[in-house]
């Protein structure tokens, strides 16, 4: 079979399967999936948190330890009235300016001597079988001892604590989102699918009051959890990368077309050895410069424009087109348009084929111009046929029963042979 027809037939289905997702809603910002996101930023150079790693089982792109919470260090007895620790290390412990306390009546007069109470913080005690006793206020800045002791444990073992455990939190807390996402996949099912997507590039436009905050190339992703040490692993689907062009197609962007097919012979081309990863630029980058340099005239490549390459910041929302390189894992409702994914399969089967089927290949070819058929006519309310080739002068009746039979054995052979 001809290439060009094959690449018709292939063109074809990209364009079908286009028409499909412009029937849908398109999504001009990540956020409006109302699921879980997380940028680049908030998984770099986190503790327990690796990239780009792999296992017998293939490339990883992400790895969440199950970290456990560690509780802070209990405080000396001798402020353990007068300051409450909790296991927030955001949470500064409380202290206590004051504290009521029921003593000794010469107790009383000997600390109000040496400068522990004021005399106008104690009173007789309101309970009648102590009459010996008194009610008093400690005050915590008459108290030096207990004050300094405070603040070197403050300072000291409750500081580190906090400064050790706040990167932890952080990381159990992106544990805990995808854990519970992980969860909320495996229950829906196939009733209200999720899907998990590892966004490359972002693009960031404020435009015609739209504002498109997306990833342009997209890859499926699956997670799964170590049964072991209940490590959560991300790692790349099978499935084909995909470039994100509905908000454009839906603001009717000039040039996204041109955009769509390039992005597509670029994934195309890759060699069997090649594969998208967030973590080799080549792999999607010339994707990313296409798009900031055709959809918008004043588009830019963020890149190009920053001093510091380390800096995975997203840019400010503007009036013209910008476009990151940073990636970003975010969860969505999958489409619940089925035939894109027909269509995927319909598309691998045309490129596997050496030989397609007759009527695949009139759907991309030209009809001819030659008048093709050859015979007479059928005149089945008069009962006869006519220049039918089974009959010997082109002109014999037939009663009902001869022309069931004709239709039959002779026009559907094929379906015959199947019955039997």
């Amino acid at each position: 079979m001809p290439d060009e027809v094959k690449s018709k037939l292939i063109d074809l289905i990209d364009y079908v399967g286009q028409v499909i997702q412009l029937s849908e809603t398109p999504v001009f910002d990540i956020k409006d999936y109302r699921q879980p996101i997380f940028h680049e930023i908030d998984l770099k150079n986190r503790i327990g948190i690796e990239h780009d790693t792999s296992d017998e089982n293939g490339p990883i792109w992400l790895k969440v330890k199950r970290l456990k919470r560690s509780d802070p260090p209990l405080p000396p007895e001798l402020i353990e009235e007068w300051i409450t620790v909790g296991r927030d290390p955001y949470v500064f412990p409380k202290i206590e300016s004051i504290k009521p306390n029921t003593i000794k009546q010469q107790d009383a007069k000997a600390q109000i001597k040496g400068g522990r109470l004021d005399a106008k913080d104690v009173q007789p005690s309101l309970k009648n079988h102590q009459k010996k006793y008194c009610d008093v206020i400690y005050r915590l800045d008459n108290l030096p001892d207990i004050k300094n002791t405070i603040e070197l444990y403050l300072n000291g073992p409750w500081h580190e604590w906090s400064e050790i455990e706040k990167p932890r939190r952080e990381t159990i807390k992106i544990y805990e989102t995808l854990f519970n996402l992980q969860q909320s996949i495996q229950i829906q099912g196939q009733e209200k699918p999720l899907e998990l997507v590892w966004g490359m590039g972002v693009s960031r436009w404020r435009r015609e009051g739209q504002v498109i905050d997306h990833a342009i190339v997209e890859q499926l992703v699956e997670s799964e959890i170590n049964k072991d040490d209940g490590t959560i692993i991300i790692r790349p689907r099978g499935a084909a990368p995909q470039v994100f062009l509905k908000p454009f197609f839906a603001l009717d962007i000039n040039g996204v077309q041109t955009v769509f097919q390039f992005s597509n012979k670029f994934f195309d081309n890759f060699t069997e050895d090649q594969e998208l990863s967030p973590f080799v630029p080549d792999t999607y980058t010339p994707v990313l410069r296409y798009v900031a340099s055709n959809l918008d005239q004043s588009g830019i490549y963020f890149p190009d424009e920053i001093v510091d390459i380390t800096d995975r910041r997203l840019p400010p929302l503007r009036e013209y087109l910008t476009v990151t390189d940073t990636w970003v894992i975010y969860a969505r409702r999958r489409s619940d348009n089925f035939f894109i994914n027909d269509l995927n399969r319909l598309k691998e089967a045309v490129e596997k084929e050496n030989e397609l089927p007759g009527p695949a290949k009139r759907l991309v070819t030209r009809p001819s111009n030659e008048n093709t058929y050859k015979g007479g006519r059928i005149d089945l309310g008069g009962a006869s046929l006519t220049n039918y080739s089974g009959l010997n002068d082109g002109s014999q009746l037939l009663n009902r029963k001869s022309i069931r039979h004709l239709r039959t054995n002779s026009f559907f052979p094929n379906l015959i042979m199947m019955s039997r």
